[in-house]
């Protein structure tokens, strides 16, 4: 009765319900407290039948691990904050550090580009520490994103097989990226590798590498299909490629025809990423440009003379009063 057990990755177990089942029942009879940790996969594999498939589960409590929002996002950055600073007083200076902490970790996450999870929001924060303040600019967060990636693809396989992975899912994204697709079926992927190896002069193994991928949070494969586990990944690595093949016609064309689209999300991100990754003049002069003609033929505006007509306006303002109240009390409660 005193003892526990948690199995990981309870997803991965073999496919054979029976075999799941036996293994469930077998390790209820043994242990008190049973915890099972699995993918999203594991909602779909054992729960679909609450009458004749996987019994067992259902006597457990069913949790899911969810993103943090705004609120649990400010514990958690104000908590790093104080770490080594125990009893002392929070000043206004403070304050507002970690104010602007929180709006450039929201930046760096951008639209699903990262999943706010505490182990991201963490390895941002240390990031950020080693960056000088002023440098945190939009290109910048290019170099905070290749930090994360890096940290992940170097938790499996051998610390030296970094540069090979980056060199491979390079290719990977920018293959889709031509293609306009986010995925490869399992078949197309395999040829694609070895498509790669034969044009790299290099033999990878594929389930392994594939594998050391998948555990690094990078690629996600599951339903037959392989693709980045989240955007901001694919836009890394696309912009990757175009950097180190910047001197390529089609590409200098490419990235000319982003910086003319960056109202978009995918070609504002893989801009804001080659702006970090590369120094080509052509990038920066292109956005320009493009941002000195959306107005060419706009007159600029009077603001007294345009709004003058509200003055005329028949409207009793109502008596505007200012309550005393906490700043950072109404930031946590917004």
């Amino acid at each position: 009765e005193s003892r526990a057990v948690i199995v990981d990755d309870y997803h991965c177990l073999p496919a054979n319900k029976e075999v799941r089942n036996l293994f469930v029942a077998e390790i209820l009879k043994r242990f008190e407290t049973v915890v099972l940790l699995g993918g999203a996969e594991l909602r779909v594999m054992e729960l679909a039948g609450h009458d004749h498939e996987s019994p067992h589960l259902w006597e457990f409590n069913h949790l899911v691990v969810m993103a943090f929002g705004h609120r649990l996002r400010a514990d958690f950055i104000r908590k790093w904050h104080c770490i080594g600073r125990e009893g002392q007083t929070e000043d206004e200076d403070a304050v507002t550090r970690m104010v602007r902490l929180e709006q450039m970790i929201t930046g760096i996450l951008g639209k699903d580009l990262l999943p706010p999870y505490p182990v991201y929001l963490l390895l941002l924060l240390q990031q950020i520490e080693t960056v000088n303040p002023h440098e945190v600019s939009a290109a910048s967060y290019g170099r905070l994103y290749g930090a994360v990636l890096t940290a992940y693809l170097a938790k499996s396989g051998e610390a030296a097989d970094v540069e090979t992975k980056v060199g491979y899912l390079t290719e990977l994204a920018y293959h889709l990226y031509e293609t306009k697709s986010d995925h490869l079926a399992d078949e197309a992927m395999e040829a694609w590798h070895g498509g790669y190896c034969e044009r790299q002069l290099v033999r990878l193994d594929y389930q392994k590498l594939l594998r050391e991928l998948t555990l690094s949070q990078v690629l996600a494969a599951r339903g037959g299909q392989v693709s980045f586990r989240y955007k901001a990944g694919f836009y890394y690595f696309v912009a990757q490629y175009m950097s180190e093949n910047i001197a390529k016609p089609a590409v200098r064309d490419e990235v000319k025809r982003l910086c003319g689209q960056i109202h978009r999300e995918a070609s504002a991100n893989i801009i804001v990423f080659l702006c970090h990754l590369s120094n080509e003049p052509l990038i920066l002069n292109t956005v320009l440009a493009n941002a000195d003609g959306l107005f060419a033929e706009a007159e600029e505006s009077d603001v007294l003379k345009d709004a003058a007509f509200t003055a005329k306006l028949s409207v009793r303002p109502e008596r505007a009063e200012l309550h005393l109240t906490n700043p950072e009390q109404n930031r946590l409660k917004a």
